[in-house]
């Protein structure tokens, strides 16, 4: 049923909203390790001591992944705040408002 779907979703979202957070600071640490990986990885290939290939993939691995965790954060914290602010509504404008417009037609 829908009240099944919307109770479900109303204890995701508070779950997530008390990890409000939690997306952006991972995606700020990992992207924060691609360039610890990426510092360490130039500093090998100064001593001479690289293999071909590995810093470049683990540094674009880290540091797309940091990225996406980062805006996916970002976009969270967007969708909660819509979802907040339109749940403060108050139901009788929302009514009236969908029955003058089906009023009209």
């Amino acid at each position: 049923e829908l009240a099944d779907f919307t109770s479900y979703f109303l204890i995701v979202l508070c779950v997530l909203m008390a990890e409000k957070y939690l997306a952006g600071f991972l995606g700020a640490a990992a992207f924060l390790v691609s360039i610890v990986i990426l510092i360490y990885g130039l500093v090998r290939w100064v001593c001479g001591m690289t293999v071909t290939g590995w810093t470049s993939l683990l540094f674009s691995i880290w540091a797309l992944g940091g990225l996406q965790l980062l805006m996916l954060g970002v976009v969270g914290e967007y969708v909660g705040k819509t979802y907040l602010e339109a749940k403060h509504r108050p139901r009788y404008i929302v009514s009236e408002t969908l029955l003058d417009a089906g009023e009209e037609n």
